[in-house]
């Protein structure tokens, strides 16, 4: 749980704290260094639904509560989802840029995930920028760096793991590809879509 304010010293500690109901305290509490953001875990198995006050505890004594800021609700499985936004036309011999955007819909963390781009054989593919370890072959390639592909019986993929995907967490993974001069007029399909590691 991310918790987002003001005068959050190291460390602090954080309770979830509801009217006739044990206290959830948090683990795991880290503090940002300008002290506006406190992250922290909270064990939440057989805990009773229903809303809790958020209540912050710095070391010097002083301390926030938020009524009502936290509900624990029904599980909802991990629901993970991922899509492409770029033009439809690319201009042959030029690196156009697709923006590959997931996250998980679901209220609890994903597994460790395999996703995989499909794309033409002939292409070359760039790390523009990412939120996420791309690994290939066992290896991390930084942005801006070319990646070697994978050649399947169905055409080109990327693989691309990821460890896991919070609850209402969103990201974005940006791909450059460039296709041939050689393969003007020619229709490609550039696909994306989620696999067991």
């Amino acid at each position: 749980v991310s918790i987002t304010g003001n005068g959050f010293l190291q460390g602090a500690g954080v309770k979830l704290s509801g009217a006739d109901l044990p206290d959830i305290f948090g683990e795991n509490i880290s503090v940002s260094g300008d002290g506006q953001v406190l992250v922290a875990t909270f064990e939440l198995t057989d805990v009773p639904l229903g809303a809790r006050d958020v209540v912050v505890a710095n070391p010097d004594g002083s301390f926030a509560r938020l009524d009502s800021g936290f509900t624990v609700e029904e599980t909802r499985p991990a629901r993970t989802w991922v899509d492409i936004v770029g033009r439809g036309l690319v201009a042959a011999g030029r690196e156009q840029k697709y923006l590959f955007t997931y996250g998980n819909s679901g209220n609890v963390d994903t597994p460790a995930q395999l996703w995989v781009v499909g794309l033409p054989s002939d292409a070359q593919l760039f790390i523009i920028s990412e939120t996420v370890e791309i690994r290939i072959d066992s290896t991390i390639r930084p942005a801006g760096d070319s990646v070697f592909l994978v050649t399947q019986d169905f055409g080109t993929v990327l693989p691309i793991f990821i460890p896991k995907v919070r609850p209402n967490e969103t990201g974005v993974i940006a791909l450059g590809i460039k296709l041939p001069v050689g393969s003007v007029g020619s229709e490609f399909t550039l696909g994306a879509w989620i696999a067991n590691p």
